[in-house]
């Protein structure tokens, strides 16, 4: 049987009968070797390997070679969540510095106010930054040109 036709239980009872789990190593290796959610959506890709992983180790369980230590199985990942991680400098939870010690610029052209709270470069090239406006959750990008310290 191929390993793109197993499914995640048979791929588990597989292995379990051939003993081959004799490490960690041996059950990541074969994990991996499952069929990926090739796609760019990544709520769904979670949710396929949160499932899938679930399923091979409520197997192992059964089979008597790993023992559940708590009703649940939880899943921790370390995968930048680029949303997050503005949404948090937005909320000024990016920064350690209080919002009094950042230097403050001005934009001539339409009066906004704000703090640096990050940089970015377009795909042209072009770079920028993204300042946040003191004491709101209001945040906008301008060229670097546009800058002018405020006092």
């Amino acid at each position: 049987m191929e390993v793109s036709s197993m499914t995640v239980l048979d791929l588990a009872r597989l292995q379990a009968q051939t003993d081959e789990f004799d490490t960690l190593a041996a059950l990541i290796k074969t994990f991996n070797a499952l069929p990926a959610v090739v796609d760019d959506d990544y709520p769904r890709a979670r949710h396929f390997y949160e499932s899938a992983l679930r399923t091979f180790i409520d197997a192992l369980e059964a089979n008597g070679r790993v023992k559940r230590v708590t009703g649940t199985v939880s899943m921790h990942y370390y995968m930048p969540d680029l949303q997050a991680q503005g949404d948090c400098r937005v909320c000024g939870h990016g920064r350690e510095t209080p919002w009094h010690m950042h230097t403050r610029y001005e934009i001539a052209h339409d009066g906004f106010n704000g703090v640096v709270i990050g940089d970015y470069r377009t795909l042209e090239g072009k770079e920028g930054v993204v300042l946040q406006q003191i004491g709101t959750r209001v945040v906008h990008v301008y060229g670097k040109q546009w800058l002018k310290e405020s006092a």
